[in-house]
């Protein structure tokens, strides 16, 4: 946890920096973000945090690396029922962004790249009733170390000039081409 908070403050004091040399021709933007996700490693929803980092090459294309966070929070899951299911995964990746559809304050683009996720996912493997009490439950807790394929589909708009709104639509895979997250962030980006 400690590294995690690391990481977030090294690239908020480098995004800082970078926003303080901005020109008027904008190269550089740092965003923030919070959404709601679904994993389904073991199908559960969460809390998504993003930050990411453009850094334009052409007027269309970027280089992006990021970093965003799952929590589940198990909203719509019965836990009396179903059983514990919880998972927490950091996400590191490094897209390309290239817009597919810019007029004037609006654009469209699509983000692909490798991704690497470190977590871990708790759940209930084995529950035992007698006469309907629950007398024993048993849990598998795995960690996660996985290279995967990161994407996203983004629309922004930038009315005023300083500020950049992104609605995004997020996925992540770490077998093969079906996601096993999908997620929807509102982003900042400065």
């Amino acid at each position: 946890m400690k590294n995690l908070i690391f990481i977030i403050l090294l690239t908020v004091v480098f995004a800082t920096g970078s926003y303080a040399q901005d020109s008027t021709n904008r190269k550089e933007i740092f965003s923030v973000g919070i959404g709601y996700g679904f994993n389904s490693n073991i199908g559960n929803d969460g809390i998504l945090f993003s930050n990411d980092y453009k850094h334009y090459l052409t007027d269309r294309l970027a280089i992006n690396p990021g970093i965003s966070f799952f929590q589940s929070i198990n909203l719509f899951q019965d836990i009396s029922e179903n059983g514990y299911k919880s998972h927490s995964g950091l996400v590191l990746d490094l897209s390309l962004e290239y817009s597919i559809y810019r007029h004037n304050n609006f654009n469209i683009a699509l983000n692909l790249g490798p991704s690497f996720e470190i977590g871990d996912f708790n759940y209930t493997s084995l529950r035992t009733y007698i006469d309907g009490v629950l007398i024993e439950e048993r849990f598998v807790h795995q960690l996660i170390y996985e290279p995967g394929v990161s994407g996203s589909i983004e629309f922004s708009w930038d009315k005023n000039k300083k500020i950049v709104k992104t609605l995004a639509i997020v996925t992540n895979s770490q077998f093969g081409l079906i996601p096993n997250s999908l997620g929807i962030v509102y982003k900042i980006g400065f």
